[in-house]
């Protein structure tokens, strides 16, 4: 059973976030990773965070929907435009204080994060796959 929100939080704030960046490390090879609405848009605007328009699934007519941009590290692995840093080592978000929806409802021990599962300051093993097509 997932802990509730208050649980979130408290795991949160025992796990360093700065000392990561999986959850930044995109596992596709399209030039988008994080999902925007209209409203992270918004907020996007007076950031130098580059939105791209990236094309979903094979139906037609073609359904486009903003994204965060990637970029490729000297690794070869994505990561978000607002990665700042060092994957597994020092590292922010650029755009924390207007980050998207999806990025706000993110908690250590979701999605690639093993945040959960080691101590702050530990070595991240989630970031030693190869990115997903």
């Amino acid at each position: 059973m997932r802990p509730g929100p208050a649980g979130r939080l408290a795991e949160a704030e025992a796990y360093d976030c700065q000392s990561c960046g999986a959850c930044c490390c995109s596992p596709w090879t399209g030039d988008g990773y994080v999902r925007l609405y209209e409203h992270d848009v918004e907020r996007l605007l007076d950031t130098a965070a580059a939105v791209v328009m990236q094309r979903q699934g094979d139906g037609e007519p073609a359904e486009f929907v903003a994204k965060l941009a990637t970029r490729i590290e000297p690794d070869g692995r994505r990561v978000c435009v607002a990665f700042a840093g060092r994957l597994s080592g020092p590292c922010a978000c650029t755009v924390y204080p207007v980050r998207p929806e999806a990025c706000r409802r993110f908690f250590p021990g979701d999605g690639p994060c093993p945040g959960g599962a080691r101590p702050a300051g530990g070595r991240n093993a989630g970031l030693s796959g190869r990115p997903r097509a």
